[in-house]
């Protein structure tokens, strides 16, 4: 199973904080809110216009077969408490440990 790592900063304010947390100019844009930039194979960092949450990390893991991921980490006692699609068809399942911790995995559009 593929694994990529997909991590971003949330800012207050996309255009005025550098394209991406290496502040080279962005290799992508994933609409207004988020441009970031893969500085290795099957890794990636984007800055997100995000004000609630800015300054803090979002840390995330790409797999493939999203499904079967969030299935085993239910399996484990890890349920998950969220799903989106983004706007490209990216998705992201969000599984909380019993003391509120957790990662999202996101998989790629079906």
């Amino acid at each position: 199973m593929a694994l990529d790592l997909y991590t971003g900063i949330p800012v207050t304010d996309r255009q005025a904080a550098p394209a991406c947390p290496s502040g080279s100019p962005p290799t992508y844009v994933a609409g207004e809110p988020q441009a970031g930039r893969e500085p290795a194979g099957r890794r990636c960092a984007f800055a997100e216009r995000r004000p609630e949450r800015a300054g803090r990390a979002v840390p995330a893991v790409f797999v493939d077969g999203l499904g079967a991921r969030v299935r085993g980490t239910a399996g484990r006692g890890v349920e998950p408490v969220g799903r989106r699609t983004c706007p490209d068809g990216a998705r992201e399942g969000v599984s909380r440990d019993p003391e509120g911790g957790g990662v999202p995995f996101g998989g790629g559009p079906l």
